[in-house]
């Protein structure tokens, strides 16, 4: 059975097999949890989205480094995110990647609240509500590899108590 934990710490030091976050069609990076990841592991694992050729929302590249870095993850899970989908979906198809490629532990980034707030959803409530539907949809699948997910709101009180609230946590 999969665990799910809401936290409000830093997302790259954070234990966890995988981070997942997520990108454009263009395979740009979306905002804060990009620049953290780059603040800690330099470029090596966006280097390696490089020509993948996705360009669909929920479309995923898993990049893995066996290096040194300053973070607390083995890997990252991009996701192609071009606002055109409910988040549910995004998150869905993140952690379906995750699970493909055996990661026990998971962060996941409270995600569409920064930059891209309103892009699709209108509302707060309305993106920790996708959140958590992606999750328990997920949870619904019965994954193999994921045996916790970490959901990562930074320095946001509000959002986990109400995460925590609606994944009953």
């Amino acid at each position: 059975m999969t665990e799910v934990v809401v936290l409000e710490d830093d997302i790259t030091q954070t234990p966890a097999d995988g981070l997942i976050t997520g990108v454009n069609e263009t395979l740009r990076w979306l905002g804060a949890v990009d620049q953290a990841i780059m603040n800690c592991a330099g470029e090596v694992f966006h280097r390696q989205t490089s020509n993948r050729g996705l360009k669909r929302s929920g479309d995923t590249v898993y990049t893995t480094y066996d290096g040194r870095h300053d973070g607390k993850f083995a890997s990252v899970v991009f996701v192609v995110d071009n606002f055109d989908r409910p988040l549910q979906d995004i998150v869905y198809a993140a952690l379906l990647e995750a699970d493909r490629q055996r990661l026990e532990v998971v962060t996941l980034p409270v995600m569409r609240t920064g930059s891209a707030f309103g892009m699709y959803e209108q509302s707060e409530q309305a993106v920790l509500d996708e959140m958590a539907a992606g999750i328990r949809r997920f949870l619904e699948a019965k994954p193999l590899g994921v045996r916790q997910i970490k959901v990562i709101a930074y320095k946001n009180p509000g959002y986990a108590r109400h995460l925590r609230s609606i994944l009953g946590t």
